[in-house]
């Protein structure tokens, strides 16, 4: 009885699937039971069987495909949803199509002195060509694949090959821009001709759509000229490609325009950005001969492990900053942490270490001021107390940094120092400028108190209240405290004299 059940359940599946392909007028004929033959399918009028001969190239590990039809009817479109019929694949070549062979005088197919069947030039087409009422075999047909030479580097010295496969018309297909990457590699620009900047011969858009004549002749090769970086870099051409808040401690980038930030703020105290301007930098920010313009960021101190502020904080080994000119920019630094002693502050950078390189870096600005002080400066360094700046546009020890072509314009420097008093019991930070050799001590001079301890050290004290009285002399309070204090300055250097008067 089970036998029997089993012979009632295929003949169900096999009346299914005629049904299915009664449709269609074809059947793809596969060999899955000795209950069903070929002659089965036949009996029910698939008469016509045709073979597509692969030709070197392979499907799903298939050299052929193997159909019955009945007479007179079309053949599916390869690759569609009705047949099976799929095109295959053959390394190094684009499928062209099907085709029918030549056939001789006596009817046979014709083949070469290898035995090879010649395939004719003409194609089957699957719209309109019907088959006859006797067995066909057709001949898949192959394109040579283009082929494109990327050349890149400095010197265009190395190559990387593409294989640009072929439409069936034979035209080559549209190249991407993803093949023209290479590992490491930043391209700016494609061209077909070394060295120009001939619009017309640009690899511009892409998919990038081959003219008739990119490839001529029997040539099979087109060479493109990638004008590229070593490195990865960030290239920028506009004021959303850089994010000033978010520079990565070892991010490259790349300037290819002027850019404008249109008043931008930035503050790392905010949440969305908060401690996003790393402590160190060590990538190479190239600017190109370009400039950037028009922003102001404000840097706290979010813990005592943030002691150097600027757009980099601190430049270390192999941070380069070369060909970039700075213009209307104000960084603002709020100094009120308790527990930070000395700070390091410049507008590119706070410190750097040695092996940093700073070259045709450019500052254009004014002077501003509101309630935090403003540096106007490039790097700034200190030893043990708050001193960022000297005649020099970058303020560092000499062994630090390579400083070339470096230049400033519009620029007031300010310069920052700790005095201790005549009796050692008070050291006052204090700003000041330093013009042509002249020293000037402003009417907001005083930033910053500390009082010797126990230990022969000092301690920051907060400055209750600040009151300019006259040219070097101020009177401050601490706690209930009040001091006069007066400046005198000597052959450039600053002294103090802290007196008591009231608590």
């Amino acid at each position: 009885m089970q036998k029997v059940v089993s012979k009632k359940r295929r003949k169900l599946v096999l009346s299914i699937m005629l049904a299915v392909v009664a449709a269609l007028g074809i059947f793809v004929f596969v060999a899955c039971s000795d209950d069903v033959t070929e002659n089965d399918f036949k009996a029910k009028g698939y008469t016509v069987a045709v073979t597509y001969d692969f030709q070197g190239g392979t499907y799903n590990n298939k050299t052929y495909t193997r159909l019955l039809v009945k007479p007179d009817s079309k053949l599916p479109v390869p690759n569609s949803d009705k047949g099976g019929v799929r095109i295959p694949s053959k390394t190094g070549y684009s499928f062209r199509g099907y085709y029918l062979p030549e056939i001789d005088a006596g009817g046979n197919v014709k083949k070469d002195s290898d035995g090879n069947v010649i395939v004719s030039d003409t194609a089957w087409n699957f719209d309109s060509d019907t088959v006859a009422d006797k067995d066909v075999t057709l001949y898949a047909k192959w394109w040579d694949n283009y082929k494109v030479v990327l050349h890149y580097g400095s010197t265009y010295d190395k190559t990387k090959e593409i294989t640009l496969q072929r439409n069936q018309d034979g035209s080559p297909t549209d190249l991407s821009s993803s093949p023209l990457r290479v590992d490491n590699y930043t391209f700016l620009s494609y061209n077909l001709v070394k060295d120009s900047e001939n619009e017309e011969t640009a690899l511009t858009d892409f998919p990038y759509k081959w003219n008739d004549t990119a490839f001529s002749g029997d040539s099979m090769v087109m060479d493109v000229w990638g004008k590229s970086l070593d490195g990865v870099y960030i290239l920028v051409k506009n004021a959303s490609d850089l994010r000033i808040s978010s520079v990565g401690e070892a991010t490259n980038y790349y300037l290819l325009a002027d850019i404008d930030m249109k008043g931008a703020t930035y503050d790392n105290d905010n949440d969305k950005n908060k401690n996003q301007i790393p402590k160190s930098y060590r990538g190479k920010f190239v600017g190109n001969g370009h400039t950037i313009s028009n922003f102001k960021m404000t840097l706290r101190t979010p813990d005592q492990s943030y002691d150097s502020f600027g757009l980099f904080r601190t430049l270390e080994n192999g941070a380069e900053i070369t060909d970039v000119t700075f213009k209307d920019i104000t960084l603002s630094y709020d100094l009120t942490n308790a527990n930070i002693q000395s700070y390091y502050l410049g507008m590119l950078a706070g410190q750097s270490s040695a092996g940093v390189v700073v070259k045709n870096v450019n500052f254009t600005t004014s002077e501003q001021g509101n309630n935090t002080f403003e540096y106007l400066i490039g790097v700034g360094v200190s030893n043990d107390n708050l001193n960022i700046a000297s005649d020099m546009l970058i303020a560092q020890k000499p062994t630090s940094v390579t400083l070339q072509d470096c230049a400033a314009t519009g620029i007031k420097y300010v310069h920052s120092t700790a005095v201790i008093t005549a009796d050692k019991e008070f050291v006052l930070y204090v700003k000041y400028t330093n013009e042509d050799g002249v020293i000037t001590l402003g009417e907001d001079a005083i930033y910053g108190l500390a009082q010797r301890n126990d230990n022969g050290g000092y301690d920051e004290k907060r400055i209750k209240e600040y009151s300019y009285v006259s040219a070097n002399k101020y009177q401050l309070t601490r706690l209930r405290y009040v001091y006069d204090v007066e400046f005198t300055i000597e052959n450039g250097e600053i002294s103090a004299t802290m007196v008591l008067v009231s608590q």
